[in-house]
């Protein structure tokens, strides 16, 4: 079990490392594709729901019935985006709640929307000094959160560097 666990960290260590190098170099491109939301959204929030019950942690999906079916964008992308900050919200909340919430923000007048992406959660929080310094590579809050909770410090890097691309 041991030997698993270490394999499956360091294999995902190897996979953020490449995909940090890659978004760097200016060789990792976004496929747009027309996708239901309404199921990634139940794939993405699937991914940690069994940890979450393990935990006694609820975990919240708000869609309003008003957000389209539909949207155009990279579906790998924007799932691993949202893994990643839920995963972070599971890590750090022992109880509680984790509230993924999907709102419109706005409607262009070519007919696209703006949609916004919002977790929220009942875990520890993150110190005001020290928010803009999780988005660094390899940067967690302080030291001590890498001992207590494990980790790389570059999934935020990674999904704020993805965001970026789908500017």
């Amino acid at each position: 079990e041991f030997v698993s666990h270490s394999s499956t960290i360091l294999l995902n260590l190897v996979s953020d490392i490449l995909d940090l190098s890659k978004i760097e170099a200016g060789k990792y491109d976004l496929t747009i594709e027309r996708i239901n939301i309404w199921n990634l959204c139940e794939e993405v929030i699937s991914t940690i729901r069994y940890h979450a019950n393990q935990k006694g942690v609820e975990v919240l999906l708000i869609i309003p019935p008003t957000l389209p079916k539909y949207i155009f964008t990279d579906k790998i992308r924007l799932a691993q985006i949202l893994v990643n900050l839920l995963g972070n919200a599971l890590k750090f909340t022992a109880s509680g709640f984790i509230k993924f919430e999907i709102t419109k923000v706005k409607k262009n007048l070519n007919g696209t929307s703006i949609l916004l992406f919002s977790v929220e959660d009942s875990g520890i929080g993150i110190h005001k000094e020290h928010q803009e310094k999780i988005f660094d590579a390899f940067s967690q809050e302080d030291t001590t959160t890498t001992r207590k909770f494990g980790g790389t410090g570059l999934g935020l890097t990674i999904s704020n560097r993805l965001l970026q691309l789908f500017d």
